[in-house]
């Protein structure tokens, strides 16, 4: 199984209170609405672990939440990016995507220390590559 980590949105880097993607809560699903940049490996993952913030949330470093996407999923639409390193980084928008609620990590608007480790983990696995 492939991963990719969808945290970075445009003009925000890697700053958590600049993360706009949107779950709206549907009855048994969410709905995820938004862009993200720079996700590695994309076009290519099964799927995809997505900040997201509830869209009754503040725009602050609190109130994000982890979705696990289906990267087939009907509403997403992944471009491979031109870059300089010639790695494989892609622009992904989310377009009314209907996400299981099961496939949230926790309790919605509270994994900000989950995303912090997971940040942290990523940072060292990537260097362990180079």
């Amino acid at each position: 199984m492939i991963l990719a980590l969808a945290l970075t949105e445009p003009g925000a880097w890697y700053r958590q209170d600049g993360i706009r993607t949107k779950i709206t809560d549907n009855g048994n699903n969410y709905i995820l609405n938004g862009t993200k940049i720079f996700v590695e490996n994309a076009h290519i993952s099964d799927y995809i672990l997505c900040a997201v913030r509830d869209e009754s949330s503040p725009q602050t470093a609190n109130g994000l939440s982890i979705i696990l996407v289906d990267r087939k999923s009907p509403g997403i639409q992944i471009t491979l990016l031109d870059t300089l390193a010639y790695d494989k980084q892609c622009e992904i928008f989310f377009d009314h995507v209907s996400v299981p609620k099961k496939n949230v990590f926790g309790p919605v608007g509270e994994p900000s220390s989950i995303l912090e480790k997971l940040q942290e983990q990523a940072a060292v696995a990537k260097c362990a590559i180079s």
